[in-house]
C-alpha cells in the first residue's frame, strides 16, 4: 500500500507521454490514478469563443477517442484524438465536403471499428463505419437508395452484432442488423407489414440478446426479445392500454423496466430469464423511478412513494432484488416531502455514488452500500446551503469523474476515489467564466477525455492522463 505522501508525489509528476495510437492497450487491473490535476486542451478546432462543441465521445480502442465536432469549415463531421502521446486530434473524414455538415451521430464501437450515421449528400442519412483513416471511413450500405436516406437510429451492439432501426422506403421503420458488411446488413424483423411504422425504441442488450419496445397504432406497447435470427422474435409483455414502457435496465438475469400508466402512476416491472414472465413489483404515485442502476445483483434508483405509503416521503433512494417484498426504501436522506432527489447514480467498486440534497448542506456527493446506515455523505464539496451540485458522474476504473462547483469559479472538473481526502477539483479550466461546464467524461487508453469551456476557446476537447498507480511517471522516449 502506497503512503499518501508517495501517492501525492506520483500525482504531481509530469502529465505528458500518455499512450498513443501505436501503443498497446494498457493493463486494466489494480488501482488507477489521475496523473496530476492539470487537464490539457486537445485542440482548438474552432478558434474563438464559439467552440466546436464536441459530442458523443466513443473509445475506438488503440488509444483513439472518436467524437463529432464542427470546426466551422467542414460542418459537423467525425474526428479522433489519441491524446498527447499519439498523433493528436484530427478530422477523420469530411464526409460531406465543404462547410455543410454530414450530421455524423450515433457513434458506437464494434470489433475495433466505429459505426455511425452520416449523410454524404448523395445517399441521405445511412450507416457508415470507420477505422480512423480517411480511406477506411466508408458507407456500409445504402439501405434506402437515393437522397432520402434510411435514417438509422438507436445503434446498439449485442453479442458482436450491430442492431438499429431504419426505414428502407418499403417496409417502414423496422429492426435491422449488420455484421459491418454490405451483404451482412439486412432487415431482421418487420413487426408491421408494409410501410407502417412499428414505433421501435429502447433497444437494450440483455443476457446476450436484444430486447426492445414497439407500439401499435393505438399506442399500446409490447416488450420483445430477439435472438438475432429471423424466427427468434418473442413477445415478453404487452399492455392492453395506451401506456408506455421505458428505461429497460438489465441486472444479471433480470430485466427491470417502467410501465407508465398516466395520472402520476408508474409501475416498476421485472422479467427474468428463468420464467420469462413479467411481474409488477411496486406502484409509485409520487416521483416516478429514475436513474435505474445495477449494483451487486440488485437495482438501485431514485423515486417518490407519494400517496402509496405516505404523503410525507419525497424522492429518495430505493432498491429492488426483483421481488415485491424486496423493493424497498434504502434511506430517507431528507426527511419530509421535499426529498433528497438522488441523481446521477453510478457504481464504483462495490459502492453506489450519487448526488443528493439533504435539505441542510445543499446537493453534495453521497455513497451507499445498499443499507440505511451505509448511506452517507462522501464530502461536503462546497460548505453551505447551496452545495457543490455534483453532476454527470462517471466511474472509470473505479474512480469517479464529475462536474461540481468551486467557490468563485462555477462548475469545474472533479475527481474522487470515493474518499473525502482524495476528492478534489482539477485545476480550473475556466478562470474568466462562472462555469466551465465539464461533461462527457470517457477513457481511452491512458487518458480521460471530456468537454469543457475555458472562456477563451469555447467548448472543446480536453484530456487528463489517467493510469495504473505505478505508471504515472513520464513514459520513456520511443
Amino acid at each position: 500500500m502506497l503512503s499518501w505522501s508517495t501517492t501525492l508525489a506520483l500525482l504531481m509528476l509530469s502529465t505528458s507521454g500518455a499512450a498513443g495510437s501505436d501503443t498497446p492497450e494498457p493493463r486494466v487491473g489494480g488501482k488507477w490514478l489521475p496523473c496530476g490535476r492539470t487537464a490539457a486542451l486537445r485542440g482548438d478546432l474552432l478558434p474563438g469563443l464559439a467552440g466546436s462543441h464536441p459530442r458523443e465521445l466513443v473509445d475506438g480502442l488503440r488509444g483513439r477517442m472518436f467524437f463529432t465536432a464542427d470546426d466551422g469549415e467542414h460542418g459537423r463531421e467525425l474526428w479522433a484524438s489519441s491524446g498527447p502521446g499519439g498523433v493528436g486530434t484530427h478530422l477523420v473524414k469530411d464526409i460531406l465536403p465543404g462547410a455543410e455538415s454530414s450530421g455524423a451521430r450515433e457513434l458506437v464501437q464494434m470489433g475495433g471499428t466505429t459505426y455511425f450515421v452520416a449523410n454524404d449528400g448523395e445517399h441521405g442519412a445511412e450507416l457508415w463505419k470507420s477505422d480512423g483513416t480517411d480511406v477506411g471511413t466508408v458507407l456500409v450500405k445504402d439501405v434506402w437508395p437515393g437522397q432520402a436516406g434510411a435514417g438509422p437510429q438507436e445503434l446498439l451492439v449485442v453479442n458482436g452484432v450491430l442492431y438499429f432501426t431504419a426505414d428502407d422506403g418499403v417496409n417502414g421503420r423496422e429492426l435491422w442488423r449488420s455484421d459491418g458488411t454490405e451483404a451482412g446488413t439486412a432487415l431482421l424483423h418487420e413487426l408491421v407489414p408494409g410501410p407502417g411504422d412499428a414505433g421501435l425504441h429502447q433497444l437494450t442488450s440483455w443476457s446476450r440478446q436484444l430486447v426492445f419496445v414497439s407500439n401499435d397504432a393505438q399506442g399500446r406497447p409490447t416488450l420483445w426479445k430477439s435472438t438475432g435470427l429471423i424466427n427468434g422474435l418473442t413477445p415478453l409483455f404487452s399492455s392492453t392500454m395506451e401506456t408506455a414502457f421505458s428505461t429497460l435496465t438489465p441486472v444479471n438475469n433480470r430485466l427491470f423496466y417502467l410501465h407508465h400508466l398516466g395520472r402520476g402512476a408508474t409501475d416498476l416491472y421485472v422479467t427474468d430469464t428463468k420464467t420469462w414472465r413479467s411481474t409488477a413489483l411496486r406502484r409509485f404515485t409520487g416521483t416516478p423511478p429514475h436513474d435505474l442502476t445495477a449494483m451487486g445483483g440488485g437495482l438501485y434508483f431514485g423515486a417518490g412513494a407519494g400517496g402509496f405509503d405516505t404523503d410525507s416521503l419525497g424522492d429518495e433512494l430505493w432498491k429492488s432484488d426483483g421481488t415485491a417484498q424486496g423493493t424497498v426504501l434504502v434511506a430517507d436522506i431528507a426527511l419530509g416531502p421535499a426529498g433528497s432527489s438522488p441523481a446521477s447514480l453510478v457504481v464504483a467498486g462495490e459502492r453506489l455514488y450519487f448526488s443528493a440534497d439533504d435539505q441542510a448542506r445543499g446537493r453534495e456527493l453521497w455513497t451507499s452500500d445498499g443499507t440505511a446506515v451505509g448511506t452517507t455523505l462522501v464530502v461536503d464539496l462546497r460548505p453551505g446551503a447551496e452545495g457543490g451540485e455534483p453532476r454527470g458522474l462517471v466511474a472509470l476504473q473505479n474512480h469517479l469523474f464529475f462536474s461540481a462547483r468551486v467557490s468563485g469559479l462555477g462548475h469545474q472538473a472533479w475527481t474522487s476515489d470515493g474518499t473525502a481526502e482524495n476528492t478534489w477539483p482539477l485545476d480550473a479550466v475556466a478562470i474568466h467564466l462562472q462555469d466551465a461546464e465539464p461533461r462527457l467524461f470517457a477513457r481511452s487508453s491512458w487518458d480521460v477525455f471530456f468537454i469543457a469551456n475555458d472562456g477563451v476557446h469555447g467548448h472543446e476537447l480536453w484530456s487528463l492522463p489517467f493510469r495504473p498507480q505505478d505508471s504515472c511517471a513520464p513514459a520513456p522516449a520511443p
